[in-house]
């Protein structure tokens, strides 16, 4: 329905016009993207990690599960605090919940501002957190502990010599 309508908005651009244009559109989304990204190529320890300088971490309950992303997540910083060039550091988005660094001067701001807030039906929880001293991520877990469920535990079956065993070569046979 809307074809004829873009064609006619659009008939004054070359077809090379237009590729250029698109290209330059994504590539431009790709920049902003990853403007801040971290060097991969860069010889810095790659395990040190910290909080920058003038930044405060945030711990957000919310994650991929709730169909979190990077831009998600900006967008929701700017619609809370009304603004657009506040600086935003490192987004660590995980399954359940998140974490996001933004500038020290609106630390008070975001506690403030999302408080009562709600993202896809999901009460917003922001509170201020640091990061792990070492780069080495979680701590292992113990897995010691163990839970009975009242029933004996399973025993594997043998079924050759059992009384059994004559009823299956019957089933397998018809």
């Amino acid at each position: 329905d809307f074809l004829p309508n873009i064609y006619q908005k659009l008939e004054g651009f070359d077809r090379d016009e237009l590729i250029k244009r698109f290209v330059s559109l994504e590539f431009n989304r790709f920049l902003a993207y990853y403007e801040n990204a971290i060097d991969l190529n860069s010889t810095e320890e790659k395990g040190k990690r910290g909080t920058a300088e003038g930044f405060t971490r945030f711990f957000i309950n919310i994650g991929k599960t709730d169909k979190l992303n990077p831009a998600n997540l900006i967008g929701l910083i700017n619609e809370h605090l009304r603004k657009r060039d506040v600086e935003i550091g490192q987004i660590d988005i995980l399954k359940n919940f998140s974490f996001f660094e933004i500038d020290s001067n609106y630390t008070d701001k975001i506690l403030k501002e999302f408080k009562n807030s709600v993202f896809n039906g999901r009460d917003i929880i922001v509170e201020v957190t640091t990061k792990p001293k070492t780069g080495r991520g979680r701590k292992s877990r113990s897995k010691s502990k163990s839970t009975y469920s009242g029933k004996k535990p399973f025993k594997e079956k043998s079924f050759s010599g059992s009384k059994g065993s004559g009823r299956r070569k019957q089933r397998r046979k018809r």
